[in-house]
């Protein structure tokens, strides 16, 4: 066989497999591709999503503080509120020794 012959039919048996090669690699690149798509997709409603969490979170956060100052202003009302039936109690005490100190 001619050395030449050789060299030409491994050529384009190389350039065949070549061929094949590019045509595997393109197609692994175009998945890769259509995965990085749909995970910037993803990438970006989480994004949108944590926003909406945290300005939920920020909300709560001044929701909260608004009812720590809500229940200390009850607790204040509460403990006043106990310190008039206190009074209220002396009062009646007294009235009721000023009554039996008047007979």
């Amino acid at each position: 066989m001619d050395i030449k012959k050789i060299l030409v039919d491994q050529r384009k048996e190389y350039q065949k497999y070549l061929g094949s090669a590019v045509e595997n690699f393109e197609s692994h690149i175009s998945l890769i591709a259509e995965a990085l798509t749909e995970h910037t997709k993803q990438l970006q409603e989480h994004t949108k999503q944590l926003r909406n969490i945290t300005e939920m979170v920020a909300q709560n956060s001044v929701d909260i503080s608004d009812m720590k100052n809500d229940l200390q202003i009850i607790r204040g009302d509460l403990k006043q509120k106990a310190d008039r039936e206190e009074l209220l109690l002396i009062e009646r005490r007294v009235a009721r020794l000023e009554h039996a100190t008047a007979r």
